[in-house]
């Protein structure tokens, strides 16, 4: 993935995010705005990520490893409630290992594709976590939401090698 591919992701998690958390300089949000940020967030958290045919897409060794990082970072994280300093720091690693999958991970267009889904809903609920504490629990849920759905969609597990090891 490209660092065209990163800004392209990060801004349409940023639209995202902006259509689901009002600014504070702006009036209160009557009932179609909210409808529409609401709409917006449902759009993203049910958009098809699954392959056809019950397959599973492919996945290389950096996807794998970055994903394998968050889900320990959650986990980890989340041992106990999250205070501020943690849930920043949980936000950061998560970033990092964002980053890392689109700099380093190449995958067929389509699942790429998939993989974006997947990544903008992590990210947008990263943001969540970064700048609105109290909801943590919601934002946690909403990466491992999106954890599972990674793994139900994509092959996690490296290829068997053709010797058998």
């Amino acid at each position: 993935m490209t660092k065209v591919t990163l800004t392209l992701l990060l801004a349409s998690v940023l639209c995202t995010a902006s259509l689901a958390a009002p600014s504070s300089d702006q009036q209160q949000p009557t009932s179609a705005t909210t409808h529409d940020a609401h709409a917006a967030h449902d759009a993203l958290e049910h958009a098809i990520v699954a392959p056809p045919d019950g397959e599973r897409w492919p996945t290389d060794e950096p996807l794998r490893t970055g994903m394998s990082r968050i889900q320990s970072a959650v986990e980890q994280a989340t041992m106990t409630p999250l205070s501020r300093e943690r849930s920043l720091a949980l936000a950061r690693t998560i970033e990092q290992n964002v980053t890392y999958v689109i700099e380093n991970c190449k995958l067929p267009p389509k699942a790429d594709a998939a993989l974006h889904v997947l990544l903008a809903r992590i990210l947008a609920a990263t943001d969540q976590l970064k700048n609105d504490n109290p909801s943590s629990d919601a934002a946690v849920a909403q990466i491992r939401s999106a954890l599972q759905d990674y793994r139900d969609a994509f092959d996690h597990l490296p290829a068997a090698s053709p010797n058998g090891h």
